[in-house]
């Protein structure tokens, strides 16, 4: 039953026909007058038919794993007379209870799309490996942070570099490996959706957090110093001497608040050159930058590779 009170006046415009059905009775009583006018014919009689009964336009029935744009897991079907593969993802807006045409309940995904990659469907056993890679190389490692907005634009950067790059780096990390064990119900209301969920709007928006970066650094390469031009730690590359970086005064601020946020030592030189040519890339310069920052969250900062190197100018004596 719907009710409604109003003190005032109620005026209804329809730009064309409008029609009233009722399985019941419509009752009108007014303590005024009731006026009915028409260009053309008022008629009385019987009435027009009304329309078949059918379901929400939002019910779907289709197979797939269905998360929230959030990246919270909402549910999954896999029906042997709906079409589809239960290996697609759909992203919708909740759930809720309807009734079939027998007048049965069961659950439905609200307003439920597909989710694609190159306008193909993504299935789900990439869609939790690429979700599994940006909560691996994110922040989120840090039991006791408390910074969700952050973490939150760092893990959408993370996964807009995914979708240019089309490489899942760090898919083999503990963190990644951890995401992929833990139960896919068990990652809801924790840093594991927001990873989903940085994922889910990467493929399902336009909007770049990154700014146009091609990779990003952890907060591992802001402890060195700019006097140590070692090419490698014997474990992973120092950035700022195999390519060269310069990073822009907000970028450095920021970069350097986040890493000691997160605990750690910011040792890092806000521009160097290349030390030296390093013997073990046959692509690198000695004296050149590569990278220029584009954004920085939390303890990663975002790069764009310059199309030509910034050279080092050679210094008159």
């Amino acid at each position: 039953m719907r009710r409604r009170f109003v003190k005032g006046t109620i005026i209804k415009t329809t730009g064309g026909s409008h029609y009233m059905f009722s399985n019941g009775s419509i009752i009108t009583n007014a303590m005024g007058k009731i006026i009915e006018t028409a260009d053309g014919e008022i008629i009385y009689g019987e009435p027009m038919d009304a329309p078949p009964k059918r379901l929400d336009d939002r019910i779907v029935y289709v197979n797939g794993h269905f998360y929230n744009k959030d990246g919270t897991f909402e549910g999954k079907i896999n029906e042997p007379d709906f079409e589809g593969s239960v290996d697609d993802v759909y992203i919708c807006d909740g759930k809720s209870t309807q009734k079939n045409k027998n007048g049965d309940d069961f659950v439905t995904y609200n307003n439920a799309k597909a989710l694609k990659e190159n306008n193909v469907n993504i299935t789900h056993e990439k869609f939790i490996s690429l979700s599994s890679t940006v909560y691996g190389e994110s922040s989120a490692y840090k039991n006791n942070i408390g910074f969700i907005t952050e973490l939150s634009m760092e893990m959408f950067a993370i996964a807009s570099v995914h979708r240019i790059n089309k490489i899942a780096y760090g898919s083999d990390s503990d963190q990644a490996k951890l995401f992929r064990k833990t139960e896919i119900e068990k990652r809801n209301g924790t840093k594991m959706q927001l990873a989903v969920g940085a994922l889910i709007y990467s493929l399902a928006s336009e909007n770049d957090a990154s700014n146009g970066a091609t990779m990003w650094d952890g907060a591992e390469q802001a402890q060195f110093l700019e006097s140590d031009d070692r090419f490698s730690t014997g474990k992973f590359e120092i950035h700022m001497n195999t390519m060269g970086w310069t990073i822009s005064d907000e970028h450095y601020k920021k970069w350097k608040e986040g890493v000691e946020k997160l605990g750690g030592n910011f040792n890092a030189p806000q521009e160097k050159y290349t030390p030296g040519k390093n013997p073990n890339n046959k692509f690198s310069t000695s004296g050149t930058i590569a990278l220029e920052s584009t954004a920085v969250y939390l303890g990663t900062i975002f790069w764009k590779e310059l199309k030509s190197r910034k050279k080092k100018v050679n210094e008159k004596k």
